[in-house]
């Protein structure tokens, strides 16, 4: 930071510490916050297709979920350690 002040860059915080900031403000973990939901949800498994087939075809391997599955996912991690993805400026 010196470095760019002294050569006349733009000194601004880095993204590491954008973060650090952003989860101090919005409290990131708090052991004792109840979120209403319920706990230790099992993953849905996809359906995949089998190793034999994989080996002569360029089918998807994984087919998706349905979509009561992938609704049922999303609620399960949407607060997966409190945050999925945050876009800094």
């Amino acid at each position: 930071m010196i470095d760019l002040y002294l050569t006349g860059g733009k000194v601004e915080a880095s993204v590491g510490e954008k973060f650090k900031s952003l989860f101090s403000q919005i409290g990131v973990y708090n052991k004792k916050e109840q979120l209403g939901a319920i706990g230790g949800l099992k993953r849905e498994e996809l359906p995949m297709l089998e190793p034999e087939a994989r080996k002569r075809s360029f089918d998807e391997v994984e087919s998706g979920y349905k979509v009561n599955e992938a609704t049922g996912e999303a609620e399960r991690c949407l607060r997966c350690y409190r945050i999925g993805m945050i876009a800094l400026d």
